[in-house]
């Protein structure tokens, strides 16, 4: 991660590869649609129960306007 980007452990409500954004939910109860464009990156926790959970790095700026930081 470089300076000027924010990871995240959320949960992942809908991504769906046609869309333009995945809905996330963020500190358990804000979702949070993120424009796929701007993700730097998106790693699923394959363990079992942990399907849903995602780590996510975005830019600083959109963490700030989403409200996450």
């Amino acid at each position: 991660m470089s300076d000027g980007e924010y990871q995240f452990v959320v949960e992942v409500l809908m991504d769906d590869p046609a869309k333009l954004a995945i809905l996330v939910l963020h500190e358990g109860n804000k979702e949070i649609w993120i424009p796929r464009s701007v993700i730097e990156r998106l790693e699923y926790d394959h363990r079992p129960g942990n399907e849903r959970l995602a780590a996510i790095t975005i830019p600083e700026w959109l963490a700030m306007k989403k409200g996450m930081i």
